[in-house]
């Protein structure tokens, strides 16, 4: 994606040799986000943030990697002769492959790689195309990477969030966010799982505090040894594991029937038990 002459905002996606372009914007100007659709990678959108002497900070978004989890560009630049991966890295300037999708534009332009439909790559997943395979509910599984809060006027940290069903499957993620001390993620989950954190500053060593989860009315946190384990800090990160009971919409209907089948059941052998009873009290003299 990028721009020319300060303004008239480029984009396009190139997957191998197939390259499209989305011209077309309503919205070229700061926090103006512009929504597209390509078959190949979903429904993405694109903005600017800042105007330094023309348009900069561009975020890009995809609706089935998060969903919607913002990419801010400048953040994941890469330097020298190092190439832009498929769903891994950005770039300013033009750069493509024949293996990966990228977001193009001109003159002042950025390059990321991103995740083709139902894709994975460098820990993010595109969910485009994978609603047939339904969330195997069960016992799930949630990691989270914690960074440290950076130098500067933010009091929030970072969070990144992987959630996997019960057959191992990744059924939820978010890329590097400023949490604003809380995240939602939900994407194939019956509710939504909140992640929080407790803002810089607010007690005492908040680096040490743990983090806490809630999903419906199971809520818990980063310290409690019998859900979770935690590593400490190393460069500036800490990552951790938890697991919570997510039963999915099938699973629920198979719980009911079951129980309500069993009720049918327990109720007939009540009945024939009285009614054994009560034929064997009629013959009693």
């Amino acid at each position: 994606m990028g721009t020319e002459a300060g303004g008239n905002c480029w984009a396009y996606v190139q997957c191998g040799d197939d390259k499209r372009d989305y011209n077309n914007w309503n919205v070229c100007y700061v926090d103006g986000n512009q929504y597209f659709t390509d078959d190949r990678i979903g429904d993405f959108s694109v903005k600017f943030t800042e105007d330094k002497n023309g348009l900069v900070g561009p975020v890009i978004a995809l609706k089935d990697v998060g969903p919607w989890a913002p990419l801010v560009v400048e953040k994941t630049m890469i330097e020298g002769d190092a190439k832009v991966t498929d769903g891994k890295l950005c770039r300013k300037g033009l750069e493509g492959g024949a293996d990966d999708c990228s977001l193009h534009g001109k003159k002042i332009a950025w390059a990321c790689g991103v995740p083709k439909a139902g894709a994975s790559a460098d820990g993010r997943q595109s969910d485009l195309g994978n609603d047939a395979s339904p969330l195997k509910g069960g016992r799930c599984g949630i990691h989270v990477t914690q960074h440290q809060v950076p130098k500067g006027p933010n009091n929030h940290y970072s969070l990144e969030v992987q959630i996997k069903d019960n057959d191992g499957n990744v059924i939820g993620h978010l890329d590097k966010t400023d949490s604003d001390n809380s995240v939602g993620v939900d994407r194939k989950l019956p509710l939504v799982m909140v992640v929080s954190t407790v803002p810089l500053g607010s007690v005492d060593n908040t680096d040490a505090q743990p983090v806490q989860f809630r999903y419906g009315a199971d809520a818990w946190d980063s310290n409690n040894n019998q859900r979770c384990s935690s590593g400490g800090y190393d460069q500036d990160k800490r990552e951790m594991d938890c697991g919570f009971s997510c039963w999915g919409g099938k699973e629920v209907l198979k719980c009911l029937f079951k129980w309500w089948y069993m009720g049918i059941v327990r109720a007939v052998v009540w009945c024939v038990v009285l009614y054994n009873i009560a034929g064997i009290a009629s013959t009693r003299p």
